[in-house]
């Protein structure tokens, strides 16, 4: 505690030694002699009051190009699959698509045929007209659902009769099939 005391006494005499020579006390000229001390006063450059701002000045020189950087990594392989795909006419052409043949022995059923099992995959059958379709067109209140057996696909196309009933009707339809990769 005694050596707290006595740093602080020492930093207290420090600082009121400063202070005096600041003021000029100590410069042998103190205020006996007649000489009065005026603290010193700190001089500032004031920047505020400025002009307006002028132009903006014209766009120098586009730079060189920099060098050009190191090629990343390249990213994983993607995952595709081939497409499985058809578009049928009402009368059961195929008018284009990946299935190898179609059957329709029945009004409103379509049976199409694939180059490989399906049984894991995904068909989606819609109905839709296509440019060189034959038979009525598609309509707003029909339906075409899918289902896979082994390499086929079995589609049927339903119109609603009123009152809500649900009529076989050859229409043309577009599927699609989506299977798992690997």
């Amino acid at each position: 505690m005694r050596r707290l005391l006595i740093a602080a006494l020492a930093v207290a005499a420090a600082a009121g030694a400063g202070t005096a020579m600041a003021g000029g006390l100590l410069n042998g000229k103190g205020a006996a002699e007649g000489v009065s001390v005026q603290p010193a006063k700190l001089v500032a450059v004031c920047h505020c009051k400025r002009g307006p701002r002028g132009p903006r000045g014209f766009q120098g020189p586009q730079g060189e190009q920099g060098p050009k950087g190191d090629t990343g990594a390249q990213g994983p392989a993607g995952t595709s699959s081939p497409a499985i795909f058809a578009v049928v006419d009402g009368n059961g052409t195929l008018a284009h698509g990946t299935a190898v043949s179609v059957s329709h022995a029945v009004v409103g059923e379509y049976t199409l045929t694939f180059g490989q099992n399906l049984d894991n995959c995904a068909a989606v059958a819609a109905p839709g007209g296509h440019k060189t379709g034959t038979g009525p067109s598609a309509i707003a209140v029909g339906f075409a659902n899918a289902s896979t057996n082994g390499n086929t696909v079995t589609v049927i196309t339903r119109v609603v009769s009123p009152p809500g009933v649900m009529e076989p009707s050859d229409r043309s339809f577009h599927l699609i099939v989506m299977c798992p990769v690997g």
